[in-house]
């Protein structure tokens, strides 16, 4: 039986469509759920927590994250987590 998606996964994946991401529910655990999430060709792993108090705040933090992963990948330091 599927879990139902929690408020926070539910801005999550609001968030990554309007932003043009595209992005894979791989596990929801009560406390966190994990994800892969792409853009142009770079996809990263990503676990949101069960609940978090700013979203915005928390979806800059992902920004970041993904901006620096996705510049890793390009620099070959870093593999992409492959296709969404």
């Amino acid at each position: 039986m599927e879990q139902e998606k929690t408020k926070t996964m539910r801005f999550a994946e609001r968030y990554w469509k309007n932003h043009g991401y595209s992005f894979k529910l791989v596990k929801q655990y009560i406390s966190k759920a994990n994800y892969l999430v792409g853009k142009s060709g770079v996809t990263m792993k990503y676990s949101i927590p069960g609940v978090w108090a700013d979203g915005p705040g928390f979806m800059n933090s992902f920004e970041y994250s993904f901006d620096l992963f996705e510049r890793g990948v390009r620099m070959g330091a870093w593999e992409s987590e492959g296709v969404i």
